[in-house]
């Protein structure tokens, strides 16, 4: 792990930490919804649950990338990395227009 740089590794622990979490929020708010009055449209809880998938994925992988050179020199890692980041936004995308007012 390379430290020449403490603000890449503190970005690093946050994006991990972040990835880490996000799953446990995500489904705990999901949880109460279900269990509440208002259920969410089938539409709205897939792209939920795309979304406790992508950002936690992208977000380690991001993390990882960033602290570890051998991570950043592989051209395999890397679109691995720029996949799931492109998946992300499309679903964000998604997100948006499901979420949206009609």
């Amino acid at each position: 792990m390379s430290t020449s740089n403490p603000v890449l590794l503190i970005a690093a622990i946050f994006l991990i930490l972040v990835g880490l979490t996000y799953p446990f929020f995500v489904l705990w708010r999901l949880n109460r919804q279900l269990s509440g009055s208002e259920v969410p449209a089938n539409r709205q809880l897939a792209v939920t649950l795309a979304l406790t998938a992508l950002v936690p994925i992208t977000a380690v992988l991001a993390g990882f990338w960033l602290v570890v050179p051998a991570a950043r020199s592989s051209v395999a890692f890397t679109a691995i990395l720029f996949g799931s980041g492109i998946a992300l936004v499309i679903t964000l995308l998604a997100a948006y227009r499901v979420n949206r007012p009609h």
